[in-house]
């Protein structure tokens, strides 16, 4: 649709998009910091990312 009109409309939707997703992603990396002590926080990251890796297979093969 943005694509229609005008092709770097959609291209600053899909930047700001994405920049908003990163911020959001970093900030959710320091609570782990925050809400942990420091000798655990490798291995929360380490397993929520693995969490999410599960899920996206999941999802995967559920679509």
């Amino acid at each position: 649709m943005a694509g229609g009109i005008n092709m770097w409309l959609a291209v600053l939707v899909i930047g700001i998009a994405a920049a908003a997703h990163q911020a959001w992603s970093a900030n959710i990396f320091t609570t782990v910091s925050d809400m942990f002590p420091k000798r655990a926080v490798g291995s929360v990251t380490g397993i929520g990312g693995m969490a999410g890796g599960l899920g996206g297979i999941a999802l995967t093969a559920l679509v």
